[in-house]
């Protein structure tokens, strides 16, 4: 009872679909400069304050930071960091 119901023609697709998304979600693989620019974003710092930290351009950064939001499945940056420190990424 209160069971959904997935067509069977669709089933094995959804299934690879669930493993491959929380395969990213638990793997995401974020480059060591990724993290660095991360956590500069989860003490609050500005773009152009985490480009005059790490000694990257503002378009690195913002490079940076996009990258780990598709990794980690991020919405924004928020999300990002909040995904990051789940996973003991920062």
């Amino acid at each position: 009872a209160g069971l959904g119901w997935i067509d069977p023609a669709l089933q094995t697709d959804v299934l690879k679909l669930l493993q491959e998304r929380d395969h990213y979600r638990t793997s995401p693989e974020l480059t060591a400069q990724e993290i660095e620019v991360l956590s500069c974003a989860a003490e609050g710092l500005t773009n152009q304050e985490i480009a005059a930290r790490t000694r990257q351009s503002v378009e690195t950064v913002k490079l940076r930071l996009r990258r780990s939001f598709q990794k980690l499945g991020a919405a924004d940056r928020a999300n990002a960091v909040a995904l990051a420190v789940r996973q003991k990424l920062i």
